[in-house]
């Protein structure tokens, strides 16, 4: 016959235990923190490109009403940065078949190769850029 085992006064976790938990977390705060940034990211990249195309419109209006392209913002009774405020928007390149706007980040945190985002029309071809990964879709 078995005697049944005294309870172990020792009770809890033991060093090894609580470090793997904590290394665990650490891991999944990491991603997590990677992610949301990336998403931030990818919301100002849209913030940008939703200001690039609304200037596409008001130019598009404003050859349609007077036959040549608008040489400034003011122009196009448009503001000369985004929605939200992170980029600073500009008309370059004006000319009579068309034109480019540009979108640049006002700070210089994260997400180095989408800094300046284009939006380049020529007749009926429209061009973005720099990379197609910054612009959504």
């Amino acid at each position: 016959m078995r005697r049944p085992r005294p309870p172990s006064s020792q009770q809890g976790f033991t060093l090894v235990e609580l470090l793997v938990v904590a290394l665990i977390g650490g891991v999944l705060v990491g991603s997590l923190l990677q992610a949301f940034d990336a998403a931030r990211q990818r919301g100002r990249r849209a913030d940008a490109v939703d200001a690039l195309l609304a200037l596409q419109g008001a130019q598009a209006r404003h050859h349609g009403r007077h036959g040549r392209y608008a040489q400034r913002l003011a122009e196009l009774r448009q503001p000369d940065h985004s929605r939200q405020g992170h980029w600073r928007l500009s008309l370059e390149d004006v000319g009579n078949d068309g034109w480019r706007a540009v979108a640049q980040r006002v700070d210089a945190a994260g997400d180095a190769d989408c800094m300046r985002l284009t939006l380049q029309v020529r007749g009926t071809e429209v061009v973005t850029g720099p990379h197609a990964r910054c612009w959504p879709g």
